[in-house]
């Protein structure tokens, strides 16, 4: 409802385009593949079932739910390894950089169609978040998964032939199938079908549709916000769900407080800072806990997700809108916003708007008829970039330690040279990783990521970073490595961007006004 909603209403084909890709609806399959050994089927969700003959290995995120069973005693040790590594890493990281990482679990499973055993990896660029977190790995036909292929010396068995189409790339769903058994001669298209009807006939998968849209994040620790009207009771109800027959028969229950008690407003408070426990500040009001009142806040969400009814009938005391006035109004004829807000506000609102309107508050479906985004303020953020060295285990030649060293930065040319593949910068990050490991370490057993860090623009004059200031600004990078040009400056990279604290490129108004004047930056603005 949220996609086809989109085709209804007056907005910028871009911001529609955010939330479609944010909802991400995938069209496919969830198929099973039996692991020798093992008391649990492996599931994958794939959108091109009909590739599955050429299907040569599976790689499962590594959190996955099976991660420890599927790991062999022979591989535990470079398993480790790899896991520390991902650990350290955000999702964003890891789909992000191009490097290709992995490692083999030392189990296989068996291919629901030739009995072939595929071995099992984990990599980074396989999230737990979406599908089943585990994914069938087709070399011959996605472009990730050959570069996997290659880096580790797995089988390619090529499936498709596309010759008749020109220009068609390895993602295009074109082309007739090959090396595929009962497939052979299918166009794509229908040889998606054959197979799904295939392994629903076996009872080893089904049609499946997938989305990558999660639940907004509704509580957070934080003294404002609007307080939940929910109280805990204690309860001996072995029924409910939030008991846990295997510990006791008492629980707290959840409930919601009666519409006499409403509002639940905030309590005076000295301090509304942070616990400093990981509690939210309600959590240290002796009062509000001797209430048994939930103690987190609920966030933006709440309020922002439906405030416009309360402008259509401000004075109710009964509602947060009456029917006439709802029914006159309707909804918002133009919202002028940031498109900033595309995937959280303006999401929401639509998902919250839906629900009013099944419960019979709301004459429409939809909040906002015409949407049109402003200007957005701009600024030009500085960057670094850090490297992080690691070599092949000793252990198992797959594995990944990171080498010991000191935090180590690069400037912009040195990066530009690095994804030209320069030689010489090459050995200069090849130098620092002896200098730190050991001098009988080989080029060809190290490898690096590298991580783009947003820098304070306060301390960046021209591009070029003032490194003390640096060092005060992160204590952690005082004893840190930085690799300055041939005139001894460290030069940042940039890139122009919104203006935001969290990307520290903004530009106090009080600073550009006693330079330039009012009348300047008002007509700069």
């Amino acid at each position: 409802r949220l996609l086809d909603g989109l085709n209804t209403i007056d907005w910028s084909e871009s911001l529609k385009d955010q939330q479609r890709n944010w909802i991400g609806r995938s069209e496919g399959a969830l198929l099973q593949f039996h692991v020798p050994g093992a008391e649990f089927l492996l599931e994958v969700f794939t959108t091109r079932i009909d590739t599955l003959f050429g299907a040569t290995f599976l790689v499962v995120a590594p959190e996955h739910e099976y991660m420890q069973q599927l790991i062999t005693d022979e591989q535990r040790p470079a398993m480790e390894e790899y896991l520390a590594y991902v650990g350290s890493r955000s999702d964003i990281q890891r789909q992000q950089e191009k490097a290709v990482t992995g490692c083999f679990t030392g189990s296989y499973a068996e291919h629901p169609f030739t009995g072939i055993k595929i071995p099992i990896w984990t990599a980074e660029y396989v999230l737990a978040g979406y599908g089943t977190g585990a994914i069938m790995a087709v070399p011959a036909d996605d472009e990730r998964d050959r570069k996997f292929a290659e880096k580790f010396g797995l089988t390619v068995i090529e499936i498709i032939d596309k010759t008749m189409y020109e220009g068609a790339t390895i993602e295009d769903k074109v082309g007739k199938m090959i090396n595929s058994d009962f497939l052979n001669g299918m166009e794509v298209k229908d040889a998606i079908e054959e197979m799904i009807k295939r392994v629903e006939e076996m009872n080893i998968g089904k049609r499946q549709v997938n989305y990558k849209l999660r639940d907004a994040s509704y509580s957070r620790q934080r003294y404002w916000g609007e307080p939940f009207p929910i109280k805990y009771e204690v309860h001996g109800d072995t029924d409910s769900p939030f008991v846990d027959e295997n510990e006791n028969d008492e629980a707290d229950i959840p409930v919601g407080l009666d519409e006499s008690q409403l509002p639940v407003e905030l309590p005076q408070v000295e301090s509304y800072k942070p616990s400093g426990d990981g509690r939210s500040p309600l959590a240290t009001n002796a009062d509000w806990v001797a209430k048994n009142l939930e103690t987190d806040t609920m966030p933006g969400y709440a309020g922002s997700s439906w405030y416009y009814f309360r402008y259509m009938d401000p004075q109710n005391n009964n509602a947060f809108a009456g029917k006439e006035a709802v029914d006159y109004w309707q909804n918002v004829d133009v919202y002028f916003g940031g498109s900033e807000h595309a995937v959280g506000h303006l999401l929401y609102s639509r998902f919250w708007h839906k629900v009013l309107f099944d419960l019979g508050y709301a004459p429409t479906e939809e909040p906002f008829k015409k949407l049109v985004n402003q200007g957005m303020i701009q600024g030009v953020s500085s960057i670094i970039y850090r490297i992080d060295i690691f070599k092949r285990g000793r252990v198992m030649p797959l594995g990944l330690v990171k080498i010991d060293h000191p935090m180590l930065f690069i400037t912009k040319e040195f990066n530009d040279l690095r994804i030209k593949g320069d030689v010489k910068a090459i050995e200069k990050i090849f130098d620092i990783a002896t200098k730190y490991d050991s001098p009988d370490l080989r080029i060809d057993e190290i490898e690096y990521t590298t991580t783009s860090l947003k820098v304070d623009i306060s301390i960046v004059n021209n591009d070029q970073l003032d490194i003390e200031k640096y060092k005060v600004w992160r204590p952690e990078s005082a004893d840190a490595i930085f690799v300055t040009n041939e005139q001894g400056t460290f030069v940042c990279g940039s890139e122009v961007e919104k203006m935001s604290k969290s990307k520290y490129n903004v530009v106090n108004p009080d600073d550009v006004i006693a330079q330039y004047g009012a009348d300047c930056f008002r007509m700069f603005e």
